[in-house]
Parts: C-alpha cells; sequence; structure tokens
C-alpha cells in the first residue's frame, strides 16, 4: 500500500485475510477423516507458510521484522513506520539478490545472506529460486507487499488462537546485542576443537565432519548426499579463513575471541590472537 493508504486501511486488510483464512481452515478441517493430521497440514497451508505470502525473500522477512519491532515499540505507528522504511528494506534486497547472484557466477568471496543460507540449507529452495523469487518480490509494488504482510499477520494470529495450549510468541528474525553468523560458530568450533587437540579429519572423511557441525551449530539437512552443497561443509574446507576479506575475518574473530577468555580458555585465546595477527599484518 502507499503512503496515502491508512492504517485504518492496513487493519482493515488483516480483518478480511484473517476471516477468509479462518474460514478456508475449518471448512478444510471439516472434511478431513484424520482431524490431527488435516490440522497442522492446513495450518500450513493457511497460517505459516501460505503460497501468497514470499517467506523465502530477503524483502519480506526484513519487513516481517520491521513491523513487528515497530509493532511492539507502539502499534499505533508501526504501519507508518514500516511503510516509511520500505525504500531501504528495498535497497538491502536488491543488494542480497545480486550478491547471489555474484555468488552462482563464481564468486566465492561473497558471502550469502543468512536468510538465503537458511532456506538452502533446510532444503526449502535453491539459490536459483531464491533469486527469481526475490526478483519477483522486488517488482512488487508497496501495496502488495504491505498486503503480504496484513496476510502474514492474520495468519499468525490464527495461528496462535487455535493453539492456545502450546503457542509460544516468538520474533521469527530476532534483533539481540550478541547475534553470531555460521561463519562464527565455524570459526569458534574450529579454535575450540584445536585448543583441545582434536583432529576430526584424521579418521573421518568432511562429509561426516559437516553432518557433526550440522548437529551442534543446530542447522538442518535433508541428506547426507547433499551435504557437499551446503556453506558448513565448504567452510571446513579452508577454516580458519572461512572469508577472502582478512578485515572481515579479523572482525568475526575480535567477536568470538571475549567468549573464550571469558572462560579462561588461554590456549584457544592464544591460537584466536595468533589469527588475527596475522589478519592485521596482511591487511597493512
Amino acid at each position: 500500500m502507499s503512503k496515502e493508504v491508512s492504517n485504518t486501511t492496513f487493519q482493515k486488510s488483516m480483518v478480511h485475510y484473517y476471516n477468509e483464512l479462518k474460514k478456508g481452515y475449518l471448512e478444510e478441517l471439516e472434511k478431513a477423516s484424520d482431524k490431527e493430521y488435516a490440522k497442522n497440514h492446513w495450518q500450513k497451508v493457511f497460517f505459516t507458510e501460505n503460497e501468497f505470502v514470499p517467506y523465502k525473500s530477503v524483502l519480506f522477512n526484513e519487513l516481517k521484522f520491521i513491523y513487528h519491532h515497530h509493532n511492539c515499540l507502539d502499534a499505533k505507528t508501526a504501519y507508518n513506520k514500516t511503510v516509511e522504511l520500505i525504500p531501504q528494506v528495498r535497497i538491502i534486497a536488491e543488494k542480497r539478490k545480486n550478491d547471489a547472484i555474484a555468488l552462482l557466477k563464481g564468486n566465492t568471496t561473497i558471502d550469502l545472506a543468512d536468510w538465503y543460507l537458511e532456506q538452502i540449507e533446510t532444503g526449502n529452495a535453491t539459490l536459483k529460486e531464491l533469486i527469481l523469487i526475490e526478483e519477483k518480490v522486488l517488482t512488487a509494488s508497496n501495496e502488495n507487499l504491505i498486503g503480504s504482510l496484513a496476510m502474514h499477520l492474520a495468519g499468525q494470529k490464527l495461528h496462535k488462537e487455535f493453539n492456545q495450549d502450546d503457542y509460544v510468541i516468538a520474533n521469527p528474525n530476532p534483533k539481540h546485542k550478541y547475534e553470531f553468523t555460521r561463519k562464527e560458530q565455524l570459526l569458534a568450533l574450529y579454535f575450540l576443537k584445536k585448543s583441545m587437540g582434536l583432529n576430526l579429519a584424521q579418521n573421518n572423511d568432511r562429509t561426516k565432519i559437516a553432518a557433526f557441525y550440522h548437529l551442534i551449530m543446530g542447522v538442518p539437512f535433508s541428506d547426507y548426499s547433499k551435504i557437499k552443497n551446503l556453506s558448513i561443509y565448504s567452510s571446513l574446507g579452508v577454516v580458519p579463513q572461512v572469508v577472502d576479506k582478512d578485515k572481515v575475518l579479523l572482525k568475526y574473530l575480535q567477536n568470538i575471541r571475549p567468549f573464550f577468555n571469558d572462560l579462561s580458555l588461554t590456549i584457544a585465546v592464544e591460537l584466536i590472537d595468533k589469527q588475527i595477527e596475522m589478519c592485521n599484518s596482511e591487511s597493512k
């Protein structure tokens, strides 16, 4: 919706979607032979994974977070604040899409957006598919984007209502003081392992090691045969040089160092410090 469309109209859109989604869900549930199975299936279809909501795009994912953030601060101004930031969100999404295209063409210096990585590693979409989705979402009007947001919010409300006993309100894309990239997690595990004298590569192939890292990092994967196509497997082949730019690696090292220092893991801190020195010397 454009800026001329009021918050009142946006709220009416949510009510409309709420009623339509609820009606569709209850109609399908009424026809079902196995109510519990149908409940899980149709809640995904109508409430949490609606095909009319572009969940896989960076643009919409950022839009969701912005609205959630401002709605928590002041529900009365959340809509207007969100609309004001759409141009900036479009710029972010365009950059993420262009990075993905560059990576697809062989530019290994690119750090793919974490949201794209999550979609790929959970088997939701391939990189090519994500690029096509982002391109389509970027061409959508503000009205369509906010319409999708209204549908998403209506679905979330219904999901909460139909799961009162075990529903947990969660921010799907939290912004905390301490957030870590997958590559920072890989570095932390690498230095912890090395400081303890563990050499997993000595008796295991990289696929098994990558699967273990997926377990520790909480990153799902669909099949062992596909692990080689995922970022964790690739990064294990170059760790600790998980990025090509020393300045970025330096930042990652500086981010993880305090946690080892707080636990008095002296050997790990010394290893990190040596890597930091190498980054500093090579960047001069």
